[in-house]
């Protein structure tokens, strides 16, 4: 069963859903959820992953938040946890903030995405500020605006990407918003 098809969008893609909705079991529940790791500055933006977190509980949301940035003492301990996190998710989402390159734990958490060969994406958290991303994001990164559309089409076209061989496979200029 597929949730309510989005206008303007009324087709079907390689993975089976229709895009911009998201698979629904016959509770009318979510049978096959995307598990994301959210990336942010624990500093300054802990409002912007309620908001993320509030988002994905939506009966719509193709996607669960599975972990976040925590606060730690810095050190192979923490870098760990932080990397079996990643490793359990599908995905990584970067809530970019003012200070973002400030943020080591960010900067990491993404160099450990990319290690770990985890999709990712960069939203711009606060649309009336300049927002920045981690240090390890590459040039050719994107930041996309945080709408509720631009998240949702953004988290399945990695999806899609992802199942490509089973591997992600970022292009030189990353996923553009379409």
């Amino acid at each position: 069963m597929l949730a309510a098809r989005t206008p303007g969008r009324d087709h079907e893609g390689p993975d089976g859903l229709v895009a911009g909705a998201a698979r629904l079991d016959e509770a009318g529940t979510h049978a096959d959820r995307i598990g994301v790791f959210g990336s942010f500055d624990r500093a300054h933006d802990g409002d912007l992953v309620d908001l993320l977190a509030e988002q994905a509980s939506q009966q719509a949301s193709p996607f669960e938040i599975q972990s976040r940035s925590e606060a730690a003492t810095m050190g192979p301990l923490w870098e760990e946890d932080r990397r079996e996190a990643i490793r359990r998710s599908d995905e990584v989402i970067v809530l970019c903030g003012e200070h973002t390159t400030d943020s080591f734990s960010m900067a990491t958490e993404l160099r450990i995405a990319k290690e770990e060969d985890r999709p990712y994406v960069l939203l711009w958290g606060r649309r009336d500020r300049m927002c920045t991303t981690p240090t390890s994001a590459d040039p050719s990164d994107r930041m996309y605006s945080w709408t509720w559309e631009i998240l949702v089409d953004q988290v399945l076209t990695l999806r899609r990407l992802a199942r490509v061989d089973g591997r992600w496979r970022p292009g030189p200029a990353g996923v553009e918003a379409g």
